[in-house]
């Protein structure tokens, strides 16, 4: 069967999230192009018992219910409980609406191919090996991005995970990075509440750093145990309420915006979710001191209250002290930019007072 693909008719929907995780999960060949097959492969491997346990209970509940209704302990009662299962799930309603028209195709490997085998024997339940994986699939895309992730890489993360319960280090290999091999103390694993990627907050020689997950490689566990000293447990504490993407330093600052009145008003009364913690005491917005923060944060004030044009938000770090009139003059300087911001650049500023960062003791 190696070397025969496996086609599979799926939504339009599902082969739009198949695609954006391989890219996002950075599944690509030597020469860039999206590797999708090593992609399903993995998908293949660590969703097929996850599945198909999810399907036998769902078909065991509704073939005791219809036992109950009388109808015979038979063959043709499992096939209709089976019919039953997939009819309910939107994969039953876009085979009736016609709408599976998009192809994903698997190639099976070496890796792949006993788990295929398998499914063809004993998984089918009186449909073919395409339905079969088409359900597996819309099954897959129906999830959260982050359990999507978990799933693709769930020998890391179940590996990372009983160290993180043992309190024991771990030996990492990684790829896409400068560094190839690191050991560390996993303190935790977490999902970044922007990107929704999932990370693994560690410390190595004494700095405490996020690891995508999916640009680990392989762990190996270690008998040394991991201990956190108390500022690095507060630093993992900030990584968890500002976002574990970014890298913080004990004892960093707070970046102060200073509004005014009017912008007080019109902050209260704007409705918006992000993914730091801004606190709004008297007249100033606080939040963390940080280059990247400060770019986001200021980026959302901007469409809350008009504050700044989104081409200035690389240039906050470095004109943080005179940065009002930094701002306006470089935004009048933009005044013929095609993107018609310009429009915009007599108000910027108009509810900010200040903006300073006061350091912690």
């Amino acid at each position: 069967m190696i070397g025969e693909k496996i086609k599979i008719y799926v939504t339009r929907e599902v082969s739009s999230i198949l695609d954006k995780d391989a890219e996002s999960f950075e599944f690509f060949k030597p020469n860039g192009s999206l590797n999708r097959n090593a992609f399903l492969t993995r998908l293949v491997i660590y969703y097929a018992d996850r599945f198909h346990q999810k399907q036998r209970e769902t078909i065991q509940y509704l073939i005791d219910t219809l036992k109950k209704e009388g109808l015979k302990d038979d063959a043709r009662l499992v096939s209709l409980a089976a019919g039953i299962s997939e009819r309910l799930t939107g994969v039953g309603q876009a085979v009736a609406a016609g709408r599976v028209d998009h192809i994903v195709s698997i190639k099976p490997t070496r890796q792949s191919l006993p788990i295929i085998k398998y499914i063809e024997e004993r998984c089918l339940l009186g449909t073919s090996l395409s339905e079969h994986f088409r359900n597996m699939l819309s099954s897959y895309a129906s999830l959260p991005q982050d359990k999507r992730e978990e799933i693709i890489f769930s020998p890391e993360f179940t590996v990372l995970s009983q160290a993180i319960k043992d309190k024991k280090q771990v030996f990492l290999t990684l790829r896409n990075t400068n560094v190839k091999t690191i050991s560390v103390s996993p303190y935790c694993i977490t999902r970044s509440k922007e990107e929704l990627h999932l990370y693994l907050l560690a410390t190595s020689g004494g700095g405490c750093s996020p690891l995508r997950l999916s640009r680990i490689l392989s762990v190996t566990p270690l008998q040394e145990p991991a201990v956190f000293a108390e500022e690095q447990i507060a630093v993992f504490e900030k990584m968890l309420a500002y976002g574990p993407q970014f890298i913080y330093r004990a004892g960093e600052g707070e970046a102060v915006v200073e509004l005014t009145p009017a912008g007080v008003v019109k902050f209260k009364k704007c409705m918006f979710t992000v993914p730091f913690r801004i606190k709004l005491r008297g007249t100033g917005i606080t939040f963390p001191a940080r280059i990247r923060s400060c770019c986001n944060i200021l980026s959302v004030l901007e469409w809350m209250l008009i504050l700044l044009p989104p081409f200035a938000c690389g240039w906050i770090y470095c004109t943080f002290i005179s940065m009002r009139s930094v701002f306006i003059n470089r935004a009048r300087s933009h005044s013929r930019s095609p993107c018609g911001l310009h429009a915009r650049a007599s108000v910027i500023f108009c509810d900010i007072a200040s903006v300073r960062i006061q350091r912690r003791a």
